[in-house]
């Protein structure tokens, strides 16, 4: 079982590095380019700190900057030789054995740092920032061509941009299910509950069919026609008066 694990692992890292020179890329600063007053490039760059992404929260991004920092000063963070950057990890790796042994317990703190991360990391991701250290562990066995090798494989940085490729998609999927929760919560404070049976303004609780606007002012108009041909009533007076026609026809009430 554990050798199967160990293979799928390395299928993973294997497809990782071919997909995408992810050791290549510095973890903590990056390269920006600069304009003139006129707003137009320079064609000059400069380097700065790189940015946490927005959509991280704000102990994963803490978290996600230590570990930059730490995979920065083991792999890239004392000079360049030839095109290859390095750190500290590669200095200390030139001692035999020793220096190997301290490197690997200083790449197991950065995973100790990734696994710091709201909710931990998942298993998967473990085991391959497991195997991204020791196979630099045994590459860092063979004197000086394993430490160059060790300066080239840069395990610290492929695990720094691991996590924050984790980071950024925990982070968008849990901002989808808010938003999923969200539009449901609208959706139910939006509708009205259906009315009981014998509850409604209809006779079984059924809604009353709406009355069209003709009907509504023919009812009216018979109503008004019907109060003018019968008169008035006085209710003071006790008597009745009846209608009075005017030269058009109309019917009024006529004068006490």
């Amino acid at each position: 079982m554990s050798g199967q694990l160990f293979n799928m692992v390395a299928k993973r890292v294997l497809k990782d590095t071919a997909k995408k020179n992810i050791n290549s890329k510095d973890p903590y600063f990056e390269e920006v380019a600069v304009y003139g007053r006129d707003g137009r490039p320079t064609g000059r760059v400069k380097k700065q700190k790189k940015g946490i992404p927005r959509i991280l929260s704000q102990h994963d991004g803490k978290v996600l900057k230590k570990v930059r920092r730490q995979a920065y000063r083991l792999d890239m963070s004392l000079f360049n030789c030839c095109g290859i950057r390095f750190g500290w990890s590669s200095v200390i790796g030139i001692i035999p054995i020793v220096g190997d042994v301290i490197d690997l317990l200083l790449a197991y703190r950065v995973v100790l740092s990734c696994c710091h991360i709201d909710g931990g990391l998942p298993e998967s991701l473990k085991y391959r920032m497991f195997f991204n250290i020791m196979l630099d562990f045994g590459i860092g066995l063979v004197p000086f061509v394993g430490d160059v090798a060790d300066a080239i494989y840069r395990a610290n940085t492929r695990n720094a941009w691991l996590l924050e490729e984790y980071l950024i998609k925990k982070a968008e999927a849990e901002q989808q299910l808010r938003e999923e929760k969200e539009r449901a919560n609208n959706r139910t404070h939006g509708q009205r509950p259906p009315l009981a049976r014998g509850e409604g303004p209809g006779a079984n609780g059924e809604p009353v069919p709406k009355k069209s606007f003709w009907s509504s002012w023919s009812r009216g108009r018979d109503s008004s026609q019907h109060g003018q041909e019968t008169g008035i009533v006085d209710v003071e007076q006790g008597t009745w008066r009846p209608p009075q026609y005017s030269e058009h026809g109309a019917a009024h009430a006529g004068r006490a």
